[in-house]
């Protein structure tokens, strides 16, 4: 890894976690001590973050144009557990794999934290990832077109013209996010465009990642997807209502918490 990927992952696992053990941020970039340590001498020098003894956090004091761009985590009352969820995804994820990542800030988060992996073949609907992943060295990335929507936590390309842009494509690996999991409507979403591309992107990808925040579960949103038994993998919390880990379990549903 370089080290400018390092000291990107370093700010902004400070930016979400505050004050860290220098030997969390070593596992954090998978370097050594050493390393991690001169690192975060030239990040001190350049006043983005302040060394305590054993440790480091963000500095907040510095001018606010100089502070890493807002992600929304202060307006997102669940964003620490898609923060989490995202890099349960993240390890998933292997050196040369070809992925698709969804819209939604957990599929955001996930981008971010895929950045030093290699040989990565991304294709996305999510403009957010795309700029999470605009300073990635090693890796390819295809933005789907179609006509722009915003959410209240994302931004996506998609039309019903979108998906003939896969036809040819097959995927190794896919993340999802949903807005309702309900144990008999089972998958939903708000997009009425979205379940198209899903159930193509469901039939042409060896994995099928489902990503959803303990927050989604019990509810039920516009858009019908698939029932609930249809997807093979799903990454929640481990805070997750019971009920759904024990379904899931009990139908050899791979459950990955985080």
């Amino acid at each position: 890894m370089y080290a400018s990927e390092r000291e990107e992952r370093i700010l902004d696992y400070l930016g979400t976690h505050g004050v860290t053990p220098t030997a969390v941020l070593q596992e954090v970039t998978g370097s050594s001590i050493a390393t991690v340590r001169r690192d975060l001498n030239a990040l001190s020098s350049r006043g983005l973050i302040v060394k305590t003894h054993g440790a480091a956090r963000l500095n907040r004091d510095r001018p606010a144009a100089e502070r890493p761009t807002d992600d929304g985590r202060e307006e997102d009352p669940f964003y620490g557990e898609k923060d989490r969820i995202a890099q349960t995804a993240a390890r998933l994820v292997e050196d040369g794999d070809v992925i698709f990542i969804g819209a939604g800030k957990t599929c955001t988060l996930l981008a971010r934290y895929i950045r030093g992996k290699k040989g990565l073949t991304v294709v996305t609907s999510n403009i957010d990832a795309v700029v999470e992943l605009s300073r990635s060295q090693g890796l390819s990335m295809i933005l789907l077109g179609g006509d722009v929507h915003v959410g209240s936590n994302y931004i996506e390309t998609l039309d019903e013209y979108t998906i003939e842009s896969l036809r040819r494509l097959y995927f190794d690996k896919v993340f999802l996010t949903v807005n309702g999991v309900d144990l008999e409507y089972g998958y939903s979403i708000n997009s009425r465009l979205q379940p198209t591309l899903y159930h193509h992107l469901l039939d042409n990808s060896r994995d099928f990642y489902l990503l959803a925040d303990r927050h989604k579960f019990g509810k039920r949103a516009f858009a019908y997807f698939c029932a609930i038994d249809r997807i093979a993998n799903v990454v929640t919390n481990p805070e997750t209502d019971g009920r759904y880990l024990a379904f899931y379990r009990s139908s050899g549903i791979n459950v990955y918490t985080g």
